[in-house]
């Protein structure tokens, strides 16, 4: 995984990094993981539908409290816990207001108004804030309905008021027994004393009558306005955070997620070996067209696999293995099941029948079976029937028309045979051999062989790796190079195959 990582963010770092090669690069991996990108939205999408249809709509209505606080100059109602003018912050009253009208018995009291059994509900329904820069206290309320929402408000600003009388009416009780006994106690009832308890005492029978003279209801609550966020806003909402949700799946995606190698530079990086020839995977050829000549198939095959041989015959005619009649042997690996190796190694084989008077391909990959059905034949015997002495004139099938012959695996194998090919693959190697011409052997993935297989198949004289870019994958090639080099064994290189490089492509790769 930390390879992996380390991988993307390698080539997004040696990338354009101009913005508009960045957005290309982001806009291909968009188009890689185009499901997962549309279904991340579409989730997205469906869970603001569902979230839309069953929620509970919200109202908000709000009553006012008026603040009218007592001068700082009048001195009657000394001694009452009234609200007061500040000369230091005039707009202070309503400040000051707002937590004495914000109580849990206001929410009590309004609760057993509108018929609730828990008062918390209204608390959690309630808020009480001033309005700055004014003498007004705002109580809002939320409800289910723009008729409920106006209801609690109304009922919460009257019992915040009710509970701000009843509590002043004992202190008010209290003062206007002091003041009658203090007015009784003058001697002169015109004097400025007397007038000025008189005053007090008018002044506290009126807060009896009326309540707090600095709190009042300025305005009622109306019915309520809807709360909610617009159906069209939280579906835009929902797409902007799919599409970012999205967005960053498809990245995390192409970053952590084990991806393919796409370019030969990175191919050779992971396991330095010469490209001995390429080849189009569009252009590769499989079933019927295996019996018609090499030179009849597409140019991008009929030149890549020339270009392979050539390579080969320049490198046997340097060494000293070939002698007499003896053939030389190649061996057609792939990291992977995936990568084409079957019909490369048939082509192979086409392209130096094509020069040649004869060339055997040998299908020593027992796990996976494959070129009978390719080649739709019917062999009259296989690999395993070399261990017991037949010949190859006697199982092969001709094909192609210019002296190719196939040696299949057995169609269904078990594993006491499969053991049996594996220990002896050398054997069967060295009869396909006798027969003059060049033998190509189609091996199974060397990281799914057994280890007798391997080194059997290490006898061969030349070994070409098959990688198809967009398809074998880093983790397979590092292990087919482990494999190779524990046995001391280097291929001579690649046969690259190109697939669908667009599609292939990771983040950051350039265009």
């Amino acid at each position: 995984m930390t390879g992996q990582v380390g991988r993307s963010v390698e080539a997004f770092e040696e990338s354009d990094q101009s913005p508009a090669a960045g957005l290309s690069s982001f806009l291909r991996v968009i188009a890689r993981h185009r499901v997962v990108f549309a279904a991340v939205i579409l989730l997205c999408l469906l869970g603001a539908g569902a979230w839309l249809a069953y929620r509970t709509p919200s109202y908000r209505a709000t009553a006012e409290i008026l603040v009218s606080p007592i001068p700082t100059e009048d001195e009657s109602l000394v001694g009452l816990p009234l609200i007061r003018e500040s000369q230091l912050d005039p707009q202070r009253a309503a400040v000051t207001a707002a937590p004495l009208l914000d109580s849990p018995a206001a929410a009590r009291l309004a609760a057993a108004d509108l018929d609730l059994s828990d008062p918390g509900a209204v608390s959690s329904a309630v808020t009480v804030t001033a309005v700055p820069d004014s003498s007004l206290v705002r109580v809002s309320a939320e409800g289910s309905s723009a008729n409920r929402a106006a209801a609690v408000a109304n009922a919460y600003a009257e019992a915040a008021l009710r509970v701000r009388d009843r509590f002043l009416a004992p202190q008010v009780r209290a003062a206007i027994q002091d003041t009658e006994e203090d007015l009784e106690s003058v001697s002169s009832a015109t004097g400025a004393e007397a007038n000025a308890l008189a005053a007090r005492l008018a002044a506290l029978r009126s807060i009896a009558r009326s309540g707090d003279p600095t709190l009042a209801l300025a305005r009622k609550a109306s019915p309520g306005t809807p709360q909610d966020t617009p159906r069209v806003e939280v579906l835009l909402v929902a797409l902007l955070a799919g599409v970012m949700l999205a967005g960053l799946t498809v990245v995390m995606i192409e970053l952590l997620v084990a991806q393919p190698i796409n370019t030969e530079a990175e191919l050779r990086r992971l396991y330095p070996l010469p490209v001995l020839a390429r080849v189009s995977r569009d252009d590769l050829d499989s079933g019927e067209p295996f019996r018609r000549p090499l030179s009849d198939a597409p140019s991008s095959v009929r030149e890549g696999f020339r270009a392979l041989r050539d390579q080969l015959e320049l490198r046997a005619s340097e060494s000293s293995s070939r002698t007499g009649g003896w053939g030389s042997t190649v061996l057609v690996v792939s990291p992977e099941r995936s990568d084409t190796r079957s019909g490369c190694a048939l082509d192979l084989a086409r392209a130096f029948s094509s020069i040649h008077d004869s060339a055997t391909v040998v299908e020593l990959n027992v796990r996976d079976p494959k070129m009978a059905a390719m080649l739709a034949v019917d062999p009259p015997g296989d690999v395993s029937s070399l261990l017991s002495g037949a010949r190859i004139g006697t199982i092969g099938v001709p094909f192609d028309g210019a002296g190719s012959l196939l040696v299949a695996a057995p169609p269904v194998v078990d594993l006491a045979t499969r053991e049996a090919i594996s220990a002896r693959s050398a054997e069967i190697v060295a009869a396909a051999r006798q027969r003059d011409g060049w033998v190509v052997v189609d091996a199974p993935p060397i990281t799914e062989a057994t280890a007798d297989a391997v080194a059997a198949l290490q006898e061969a004289d030349y070994v070409v790796v098959i990688a198809q870019l967009g398809s074998t994958r880093p983790e397979a090639l590092s292990l087919l190079r482990e494999a190779f080099e524990q046995r001391g064994r280097r291929p001579d290189g690649y046969l690259v195959v190109s697939g669908n490089l667009e599609r292939g492509r990771r983040l950051g790769s350039p265009s």
